[in-house]
């Protein structure tokens, strides 16, 4: 979809994306425009960062988990499409957003890159989860699916 009215950057991982993309869902409910969900990789605008010296100890494993997400979901819109990455974002984002991190069990960043994770919010929003713990994992996925993340920044 290179036409649409919005082109959105996300890291399932980052609060101000998911704050920003419900507020895009309620404009395009009323104004019925199309949003092209791409990917920005924290852990990758962050690679030359000293995380140590720079964040919080739990935002390393946080932004990794970011980035295992979005292989995820690039897989998904390699499989079913683009119209697949909208769904599976508000998934993620509501679980990880949205979601008593006591009641979850996923309070701690770095599980949120797991399969454990994430296979039960693959299955609720209708993508296959056989496929998720390589694409995680996968170093090249970033240099294919995440480029746009270069050049957002």
């Amino acid at each position: 979809m290179t036409d649409a009215d919005i082109n959105f950057y996300f890291d399932p991982v980052c609060p101000f994306c998911w704050m920003t993309s419900k507020w895009v869902r309620m404009v395009m409910a009323k104004r019925d425009y199309t949003v092209d969900w791409r990917f920005i990789s924290l852990r990758l605008v962050n690679a030359d960062v000293d995380y140590d010296a720079q964040f919080p100890p739990e935002y390393e494993a946080g932004h990794t988990a970011g980035l295992r997400l979005l292989r995820v979901v690039a897989q998904a819109r390699a499989e079913h499409g683009r119209e697949a990455v909208g769904p599976l974002y508000a998934a993620l984002g509501a679980r990880i957003f949205d979601t008593d991190p006591v009641e979850s069990h996923d309070d701690d960043r770095g599980v949120r890159g797991t399969r454990a994770f994430v296979e039960p919010i693959l299955v609720e929003a209708g993508c296959p989860p056989r496929w998720p713990t390589p694409w995680m994992r996968n170093p090249s996925t970033p240099r294919s699916a995440l480029g746009p993340t270069r050049r957002c920044v």
